[in-house]
Parts: C-alpha cells; structure tokens; sequence
C-alpha cells in the first residue's frame, strides 16, 4: 500500500520516449502536477496509476525529488505499462537549511517571502548541493524518462501582479557579499573600484557601468548547471529529456530582468534543455489569457525546443484576490495553452488541489476536447467508403452513451470498451453486421469516473476513441 508520509509528485505531459513536434500533430502532451500523495492514500501502485490516468494525463513528472524509492518506482513502473512517461523533478537554487541566504543590493539578507527562499548558485557549496540532488533523483530512479529542473536561477519571487507597473519588493537583485563578487571578479576580469567599502555603493557600480556583464556572468552560471545536469543525465540513457521550468518573461520584459536578475537565456540553455516549461501564471501576474499562447509561440521560436506552458487549473489567487477559476475560463486557458503556435500541450498546476475543488469533470472535459474526435463520414444513401467511428454523444457523459460507427463491407465486428491501460471493461458487439452504418449505446452503471477507449474492430482494421464517464 502506498504510504500516506508526504511525498512530492509533479506532473507534466508527453507520449512514449519523445515529444510531438508543435504543429506537426500527434497526441498533444497533457501534464498535471501533483503535489502530495494524500489524495492516494491506501491506494495500491495499480490503483494510483489507474487513477492518475484517469484524469486524461499521458504524462507524469514527479516533483520534489530525490525521495525513497519506494512506493514511487513501484509507481513508475505502473504508470508507464500504461503508456504515460515518467519524469522527475528536482528544485535546485531555493530552499532552507545550512546555507546562507543571498545579499541583496542593500547590504540585508534576502527575507524568506512567503513559502520562497531563494539560494545563491554561484556559491561553490550551494552549486554542487543543487547538483547532487539532481543526480541523486537520477540514480534513486532509474525509469524516469527524464527530469525536470525547477527554481534553476537567481533568487527572486516573480509569482505576483504588481510587478509589471514595477512596484514589486519581491525581484530584487542578488547577491553582493563579498565572495560573490570576488567570483564575479574573476571570471570576468572586471575589476570593482577599491574605494567602494559597502554594498549598496558596490551594487550601485555594478547596475551603473557593467549590468549587461553582470548578467551575461549570472547566466554562465545556470547554464553550467544545465550543461553538467544535462550530461549526467544523459550518461545514463540517450533516450532520456532534460527540461526546465521557467520565469515566463521575455528578454525585453523588465529591462531585461530575465538576464539581469534572473540569470535565465533561454537561447543560450535551449543547447541543453530539451524542454521548456514556462510557468505562464496569467491570473496571479494580472495578464489575459490570450497572453498565455503568446509565450508560448515566444519560447518555442527563441528556443526551437518542445515548449509545454504551465497553468494554473485552480483558484490559486482567490486567498489574495478573491478570484475564482470557472469552468468556461479554465477550458479557455487549458485550449489556447495547448493549440498555441509551438505548444506541444499543457501542463496544469496542480493535483491535490483539484481534487479538493471537485474540478474533475473539468479536467476530463477539457483535456479530451484536445483529442479531437473522430470525422463523421455523411453516407447518406451510399454505402461508406472505409470504416470510420464517430465521437460518442453525448461526451463526457453520465451512465449512457451512444456510439455511432461505419462498416465498409459485411462481416464479423467487435465493440469494445477499455481502460487506457488495454484492459476489457465490456464487449458491446461480437459478431457479423451488414455494411452501413450503425450505433450501440454502452450504459456503464458498474464502471468508475474515467477516461475510457473505444474501439471498433473491422475488415482486419480498428478504430480508436477516447470517452468520459462523470459520475
């Protein structure tokens, strides 16, 4: 059984080994993550794999790593007979315990911000903490297809609205202590006038004479990161993706922040990062929706990488704001995510929450509704020319529905329904029919919420679909 001690999943979305190119069809990546496993709790690795697909996701990443082996390869290695590859996540320059936090401009600590406490990458200790964590997930986990990075950057807590009128306290610019100059120093050959005794004259000479510097040399240091993450991974399977969630701005954002500050060039870490996911949070940072496809098509045209956005899939600014997620906004941001220019699908944030918000109904709805259905063949009189199989309706549905297919020519066909791990729920027809068309309702009063397959066997050939069972 699996344990109720909390462990941290995420989760992102993608098909077998390798990602579809944006634009160029295949099943779109459908991504959750997944925060805690409490919603799991008694639950079987069978039956937390079940259950997870259920949702309609084909893709996991499992956040917070590394962490036990066990329940989690056990449900690893459920998920993926399913189909669903299986990532990690590990969360690299943020967190607490023995180092210090970053100096800031002022000469003060960084102060933990709400639950954020950012860390200082180009601390030699901090540096190689963040990379044995990622090693760690890579070899306590051997059957991931890949891992995530997450927090891989300067310090700053971005996640708010204000920032755009520049009013924000929470990006500032780290770090100044003494040892992290003297780094900068070095490396640079840039020398920082002696008569500079304190921080703030310090840091103000940096902004002044040598920020562009200044951040080309934050950025060397998360993209030395990724180059070694990068190749550690892949040492261990060539097949398997490194990728990375990302401050969603563009390089003319801020005065140019995201180098600046936050030490993140997309160009220059899309030679190691496979996979782009940028957190594109339109409700916290007060932006529209249509926002959310414009960086996407930005990253994946910067990048010419798999671009897969985050979204929120829960009320996450109604403590702040007041704002509530309906199901209309929601199916909006989850499609124009999905079907941007570049977009290779979505990834929602996040599982616990949505089950506490009874937002399941809207997840299936919306993630099947990026499958696209079946093209109904109009026969009329005619006999059809090939065997097709329409959408089921209605869909999603409660109880029954009606499934409505073509057959060419006369002969034995099958109509099954599936689990999406291949397993027989019930056979709706076993034997000859008549060329034309035809339909048989599937009344499931036994069968659980969830995503199901349809398929149609005929003529040596089968058809395919996905149906939503809401109860």
């Amino acid at each position: 059984m699996v344990s109720s001690r909390t462990v941290f999943l995420a989760a992102i979305s993608a098909l077998a080994f390798s990602f579809p190119a944006a634009g160029q069809g295949g099943e779109k990546i459908k991504s959750c993550f997944v925060y805690g496993i409490a919603s799991f709790a008694g639950k079987t690795p069978v039956e937390v794999a079940d259950t997870y697909v259920s949702w309609g996701f084909n893709h996991v990443v499992f956040g917070g790593m590394p962490y036990d082996a066990e329940p989690v390869n056990s449900i690893i290695k459920e998920l993926k007979k399913r189909g669903v590859t299986c990532y990690g996540e590990t969360q690299q320059f943020a967190g607490w315990g023995a180092f210090a936090p970053p100096t800031l401009a002022t000469g003060e600590p960084m102060p933990q911000i709400e639950w954020y406490q950012g860390k200082n990458p180009s601390d030699p200790a901090v540096f190689q903490d963040a990379l044995d964590r990622f090693k760690g997930a890579v070899d306590r986990h051997p059957d991931l297809d890949g891992v995530i990075t997450d927090f891989c950057r300067w310090p700053i807590h971005w996640e708010v609205r204000d920032w755009k009128e520049g009013i924000d306290p929470f990006i500032w610019d780290t770090s100044f202590d003494a040892a992290t100059l003297a780094r900068f120093e070095a490396a640079t050959g840039i020398d920082i006038p002696d008569s500079l005794t304190t921080i703030p004259a310090q840091a103000a000479w940096i902004h002044g004479h040598v920020w562009d510097q200044w951040g080309q040399w934050k950025c060397s240091i998360i993209n030395d990161f990724a180059k070694q993450a990068s190749t550690y991974l892949h040492s261990t399977g060539a097949t398997k993706k490194f990728g990375a969630c990302t401050v969603p701005w563009k390089v003319t954002d801020l005065n140019g922040a995201i180098l600046k500050i936050v030490g993140v060039d997309y160009k220059a870490l899309s030679e190691w990062v496979e996979v782009f996911a940028p957190m594109t949070y339109y409700d916290m940072m007060d932006y529209t929706i249509p926002w959310i496809g414009d960086f996407a098509t930005y990253c994946n045209q910067l990048t010419g990488r798999t671009t897969i956005p985050i979204i929120m899939a829960i009320s996450i600014s109604k403590d702040k704001y007041g704002d509530v997620l309906t199901p209309g906004e929601f199916a909006e941001s989850v499609s124009t995510a999905a079907n941007a220019s570049g977009s290779s699908g979505v990834c929602l944030f996040y599982y616990d929450a949505m089950v506490a918000e009874n937002r399941y109904a809207e997840v299936v709805s919306a993630l099947s509704s990026l499958d696209g259905a079946t093209a109904v063949q109009e026969t009329g009189s005619a006999l059809p020319g090939a065997t097709t199989l329409r959408q089921n309706a209605p869909n999603p549905f409660n109880a029954s529905t009606t499934i409505s297919f073509d057959i060419a020519r006369p002969g034995k066909v099958t109509v099954e329904v599936l689990t999406l791990g291949g397993q027989r729920v019930a056979t709706l027809v076993s034997g000859p029919l008549d060329a034309g068309s035809h339909s048989v309702t599937w009344t499931a009063p036994s069968s659980g919420s969830g995503v199901y397959l349809c398929k149609v066997t005929a003529d040596g050939s089968s058809k395919t679909m996905k149906m939503a069972l809401l109860k």
